[in-house]
């Protein structure tokens, strides 16, 4: 029988939030499967989610033609929540400040038709502007209206995407010339670089078709491609070439037949997230394969349950999904909808008093506590993709009512709690 759960109130730790859970007279785990927030080096929101996530199909506009004018594409939402929608009819940058949709700031940049922005986790913004034949890429610092060109990021097409690395490399989606090039921005005199694509369309693995929407896993630098023309997305590794089809006309194993994608985003996991533009709908990913989210009738509409041409997708900290719905000229929020209680595997201890830490990779670490009188020295490991257990090393010393924080070069640091009935003052890392 189920008696007792709790979990103390989150923590912001580094890199993870962590949790103390406590299970009594049980040795079977009730898991409730909820989002959990992660905090990164990224500016952006890659949410872990639960694992079958839906959201509620019918969205809620929070922007429509009178702020974000007509043809919007691209949206953009950092960590804090606040909110970044170019506005190509009327030069400026609307913002909605930490999610408060009352809130609302204009950055007024003079940008002519553009599409794309990326927002750094200092403020500082990156945005595509069109005119006259010419692109060019420019930075706006925080609090700044000033457009700072960057240097070589001009061209005679427009960027469609713009997405900056960690390590500070700007890439560009350049539609019209069928290829992704990037650019350190650490050196100014630094030289373009071609990660994809020919410049001449086709449909082979070594070149595009009209590429839209990017994203790079900055884990390890995987380049993700919506290329629209072809219908599919990309996979292209980290100075490789030659391109994976993993959803979309020719991929290896049957996902899901795309027209035209526009917009791709990834999870904590590295689930895709796909705006499918042409069918009118949302495609995202799990462990079972992949599912239509939103827009599922595929018919277009301007109902709260439909899309007409979206272009481009984006997390806020909370797992609710964003989405630009162009040609209904309105930005669409999708809501999560709660998870609910779901069995899970048993843990191979049971215990009371311990720790449990989310860690980088989305496993769970359970370390110590008590089983009756037996103080626990013993740890596992939870897999939610898999929901087992498996055991990892002991820790020197039994011990509960402990902490467990994650450390900036994330090892767990375990510290403190009891023993015997008495106090301790030891420390150890995971």
């Amino acid at each position: 029988m189920f008696v007792g759960f709790r979990i103390k109130t989150y923590a912001k730790l580094g890199k993870f939030f962590y949790s103390s859970m406590f299970f009594y007279h049980n040795f079977h785990l009730l898991a409730f499967l909820l989002f959990t927030k992660e905090v990164s080096g990224y500016s952006y929101n890659r949410p872990i989610l639960f694992s079958n996530p839906t959201w509620n199909p019918n969205g809620t506009t929070i922007a429509d033609g009178a702020l974000i004018g007509s043809n919007p594409f691209d949206i953009f939402i950092n960590q804090n929540n606040t909110i970044y929608i170019p506005n190509k009819t009327n030069g400026r940058i609307l913002t909605f400040l930490q999610g408060n949709l009352s809130l609302i700031k204009y950055i007024s940049a003079n940008l002519t038709n553009s599409s794309s922005l990326f927002v750094t986790i200092q403020d500082d913004i990156y945005v595509d502007t069109f005119y006259s034949s010419v692109s060019v890429v420019s930075q706006i610092k925080s609090n700044s209206t000033t457009l700072i060109p960057i240097p070589r990021m001009n061209f005679c097409q427009q960027c469609f995407d713009i997405f900056l690395s960690l390590s500070q490399t700007l890439y560009c989606s350049l539609s019209e010339q069928h290829q992704i090039i990037s650019k350190s921005l650490i050196n100014d005199g630094d030289h373009l670089t071609v990660v994809a694509g020919t410049r001449s369309p086709g449909s082979t693995s070594t070149t595009l078709r009209s590429p839209k929407g990017i994203f790079v896993d900055e884990s390890n630098q995987d380049l993700f491609v919506a290329d629209c023309g072809n219908h599919r997305i990309q996979l292209f590794k980290y100075e490789i070439m030659t391109g994976i089809t993993v959803v979309g006309n020719g991929s290896l194993n049957f996902t899901f037949d795309l027209s035209c994608p526009s917009g791709v985003a990834l999870d904590n996991q590295s689930y895709l997230f796909i705006v499918d533009s042409n069918n009118n709908r949302i495609i995202g990913q799990n462990a079972q394969g992949f599912r239509c989210l939103v827009g599922c009738s595929g018919s277009q509409g301007a109902n709260a349950d439909q899309l007409t041409y979206p272009s481009s997708l984006s997390f806020d900290s909370f797992g609710n999904l964003f989405v630009v719905d162009q040609q209904n000229n309105r930005i669409q929020k999708f809501d999560l909808i709660p998870a609910l209680w779901k069995v899970t595997g048993s843990m191979s201890v049971a215990r009371c008093y311990h720790t449990a830490s989310v860690l980088s990779d989305g496993k769970i670490l359970v370390s110590g506590g008590r089983n009756g009188t037996t103080h626990l020295n013993s740890a596992e490991l939870y897999d939610p993709s898999t929901g087992t257990w498996t055991m990892t090393g002991n820790m020197h010393d039994a011990r509960y009512y402990h902490t467990a924080s994650m450390t900036l070069n994330r090892t767990i640091l375990v510290a403190g709690g009891a023993s015997k009935g008495i106090g301790i003052d030891s420390a150890e890392l995971y």
